[in-house]
């Protein structure tokens, strides 16, 4: 049987799009190449995590996997203009703590000047019109996620699970 031709992948046009992309690029099981730029996406998946909770979780196996093909310095810049410094910094600190590189941490350390601690913001943008859910994500933000001014209620666990999961595939 001859071997599959690598596939191309062009740039998500659609949220679904995106949230494909972010869960199969990089994969063993779907490997091909890219004629789109990676920090454009990986920027348009960040803004977009912040509507979409799933996306989220699958975010740091995303960076983890795109590691050696992205330019920190340009997403970091393009990231810190588009006013979302602090949420990547977010997603590139957890991709490193569950996928134990080192990386990310020239970014991360840049960008960890642009988080306002003293003002922390709902990284889920709708969840303050939800009592519960921002009561939730007040009380239970780990102290990873209060480092880049955010809170989310979501556990560091629910990112390793996720990443011994499907990192690998």
């Amino acid at each position: 049987m001859p071997a599959r031709e690598p596939s191309l992948f062009r740039s998500p046009r659609t949220t679904g799009e995106l949230r494909s992309f972010v869960a199969h690029f990089g994969a063993r099981c779907a490997r091909g190449t890219t004629r789109c730029s990676l920090e454009n996406v990986v920027l348009r998946a960040v803004e977009t995590s912040r509507r979409d909770p799933a996306l989220a979780r699958m975010l740091p196996v995303f960076l983890w996997r795109v590691r050696d093909s992205l330019d920190l310095a340009e997403l970091a810049t393009k990231a810190t203009l588009r006013g979302y410094g602090p949420v990547l910094g977010y997603f590139l600190d957890v991709a490193s703590k569950v996928s134990s590189t080192r990386t990310f941490q020239p970014a991360v350390r840049a960008l960890r000047r642009q988080a306002r601690t003293d003002s922390p913001v709902f990284l889920f943008l709708k969840t303050e019109k939800y009592p519960y859910e921002a009561m939730a994500a007040r009380e239970r933000t780990p102290p990873d996620a209060r480092r880049w001014g955010l809170l989310t209620g979501v556990p560091l666990d629910s990112f390793s699970s996720y990443f011994a999961k499907v990192a690998a595939l």
